[in-house]
């Protein structure tokens, strides 16, 4: 009963009551009772027909009302359902039942198969229609052809005598907003894909770096030993044939080196971390010293040079003349080697770009030329114009990728015209810094003697090398490589005995290995400079790391310079004479067949020890002495030649930073074996 309707009835109610009441106390007398009656029926019967007249009227009202709002149900687009509780059925749905799913309303009312058509025979609805709170729900339904469509039903309850007396339904197709959003999750999961296959390829691009370092590592540190020991026979009593195999070793080595230095330039390039290191150079000499260098070649090959030099190039000027050299040289090497016969030209002059000068270079060739469709890709890494097994000229591929890399961080560039059987030409342009008269005279020293054979010595005063380095046989290979070239040698065996030195005696320069047990290489380099009176005594790094970033970690420390193992004995006299510009030359010729001799009993007694201290590490299970020990084998081995001794002790040393005690177990038999094969051929 509505609210109206109960009203109506209520004010009836009180009138016929307020009469009644009035009467009874007015002329209450049993002998006229039926006439008050009488008197009181005809006020209520009027009253009577006003109420009945109104709530016809309500009622036509609501009949109304609930005509017109099914007429407008009946016209939206949506489904609306009305479901009876009590009746457990439908009883009311719209015609967009017809237009979304293709039932007619009548038909699917009749039948009972609203439940099934729209809910797709799940109880949700049911199982929560007592739920006060207005619920929702997508659920994917069958039209009538069989197609697929995604609902969304919005249940609203009708509450009648505070109970739910029936639940308003109503049903919106949301496909479209689904199939966005289902394309939106497959877009995500893509990108997320992406990012993480993105994530995968840095983390395997930081394996691959980390792999570089390791091998460049492992292979420079046997290297060591193969470069040294030549430089040393170098120097002993030779027959011919012994000097030309020397010879043979030493080009091999300096190519493997070259290789190497190839392969840990790409990962710096790769990485981001390559940076110039500008400084005064004299282009003129570089020029010559270039052409000094490709000379042999040519004259093998039955090739000349064409230089035009032009005379408008400054004396001295400030650019990265390392990396200068590293391009020329790999584009000049190219040059000859594909070239079979005519010439190669080398033009440098000097062009204008408003006030700005650049250097302009062109080097030619008539060789073999380059393939059009191979042009486009001669500055790609590993790329190569004949990619065959059975291609005439060698090479890595990493060169001209080298080069490009090099000419864009001096922020110059470089480009390639060539045919195909008619030769090359490459045009550098770069920048240049010209060093002012008087910035000229500061960097000339008038005591710099540059014509010198790689012997070092002060006049009549020996320079006083301190080597800090904790390997006994390290030290002996190193320190005869110094005694050769005249230096006065003192040993130290970690960083703490170096600064106790440094207390007792004078030093005009020092050499740090970087990694020593007790102090290592960089803490007492931070020391040292922390004294006053140590300040500028030069200290020089040595590390059989060269990745990227191990030389500014050392110069961070307060070395002066780096050198990177293996070094040849040459290099390492030429690092210390940057430091002492002004020296005289001595070319001593010591025999070293003595030396030589009792350097290989010396190296077998101390492996001897490691091995066995490494087979008590592994028993104790002591993974920290195992990482120590096996490093010191592996640089020790290294260090004289023994390879696949250095190697698996490299796999030990790995195995232990992972704590993996099977792959520990299993170099280790390795090592065992290779270390009796070694005694037998040595004794």
């Amino acid at each position: 009963m509505s609210a109206k309707v109960k009203y109506c009835v209520s004010v009836f109610l009180l009138l016929t009551l307020a009469v009644m009441g009035f009467l009874w106390n007015e002329t209450f007398d049993l002998m006229f009772f039926p006439t008050i009656i009488m008197q009181a029926l005809i006020p209520l019967v009027i009253c009577l027909l006003i109420v009945a007249v109104f709530l016809i009227l309500l009622i036509i009202k609501m009949r109304f009302r609930e005509t017109y709002l099914l007429a407008s149900l009946e016209n939206i687009g949506e489904i609306v359902s009305i479901f009876n509780p009590k009746k457990n059925r439908f009883v009311y749905v719209n015609n967009a039942l017809k237009d979304l799913l293709g039932y007619i309303p009548k038909e699917a009312l009749n039948r009972n198969i609203l439940p099934q058509i729209l809910f797709n025979n799940q109880d949700w609805l049911f199982d929560n229609y007592c739920n006060p709170k207005t619920s929702s729900r997508i659920i994917q339904a069958k039209r009538k052809d069989g197609s697929l469509i995604y609902l969304e039903h919005i249940a609203i309850p009708i509450y009648k005598n505070g109970h739910i007396h029936k639940i308003a339904i109503n049903s919106r197709d949301v496909s479209e907003h689904i199939q966005n959003e289902q394309a939106l999750t497959a877009s995500k999961k893509i990108y997320q894909e992406l990012v993480e296959a993105r994530e995968q390829a840095q983390a395997a691009n930081m394996a691959k770096n980390q792999f570089l370092a390791n091998m460049s590592h492992e292979i420079r540190t046997p290297m060591i030993g193969i470069m040294g020991a030549v430089d040393l026979l170098a120097e002993s009593k030779l027959t011919n044939e012994q000097y030309e195999n020397i010879e043979i070793i030493r080009e091999c080595g300096e190519q493997l080196l070259s290789i190497i230095n190839g392969i840990l330039n790409m990962s710096k390039i790769e990485l981001g971390l390559m940076e110039l290191h500008p400084k005064v150079c004299n282009l003129i000499d570089l020029f010559d010293r270039l052409i000094n260098i490709v000379n042999p070649m040519l004259k093998e090959k039955g090739l000349n040079i064409k230089l035009d030099i032009s005379s408008n190039i400054p004396a001295l000027v400030k650019i990265d003349e390392n990396k200068l050299h590293q391009v020329l040289i790999n584009i000049l090497y190219n040059a000859v080697k594909f070239t079979n016969q005519g010439y190669i030209s080398f033009t440098a002059n000097i062009e204008y770009v408003g006030k700005n000068p650049w250097l302009s270079l062109a080097i030619s060739d008539t060789g073999i030329g380059i393939p059009d469709y191979a042009v486009e890709n001669i500055f790609t890494p590993f790329s190569q114009v004949d990619n065959s097994t059975s291609r005439q000229y060698g090479g890595t591929g990493m060169g001209l990728f080298i080069s490009k890399k090099f000419v864009d961080l001096m922020q110059g560039s470089i480009n390639v015209h060539s045919q195909e059987g008619l030769g090359s030409t490459f045009f550098i342009k770069l920048p240049l810094e010209v060093i002012s008269h008087l910035e000229e005279k500061q960097n000339i020293n008038p005591n710099f003697n540059d014509d010198y054979e790689d012997k070092l010595l002060t006049d009549f005063t020996p320079i006083k090398v301190l080597l800090v380095e904790d390997n006994d046989l390290n030290q002996k290979i190193v320190s005869q490589m110094l005694i050769n070239y005249g230096f006065d040698i003192t040993l130290a065996d970690n960083g703490l005995e170096c600064l106790r030195l440094l207390q007792k005696m004078h030093f005009d320069v020092i050499l740090m290995d970087m990694q020593m047990p007790i102090m290592d290489g960089y803490e007492a380099t931070r020391m040292i400079r922390q004294y006053e009176e140590l300040q500028y005594i030069p200290i020089i790094a040595m590390t059989a790391h060269a990745m990227t970033g191990d030389r500014e970690k050392c110069l961070a420390s307060g070395c002066t310079s780096y050198i990177a193992k293996p070094f040849k004995a040459e290099e390492l006299a030429r690092e210390i004479r940057k430091n002492f510009q002004g020296v005289s030359i001595n070319n001593p010729k010591p025999d070293l067949n003595s030396f030589i001799n009792e350097l290989l009993p010396d190296f077998m007694a101390q492996l001897e020890e490691m091995v066995e201290s490494l087979k008590l590490a592994f028993a104790n299970h002591d993974l920290e002495a195992i990482k120590s020990i096996s490093h010191d084998i592996k640089g020790t081995a290294g260090m004289y030649g023994f390879r696949q001794i250095s190697e698996s002790a490299a796999a030990i040393e790995a195995a232990a930073r992972e704590e993996s005690f099977p792959r520990i177990k299993n170099s280790l038999d390795r090592l065992y074996k290779l270390h009796e094969q070694a005694s037998v051929q040595v004794s």
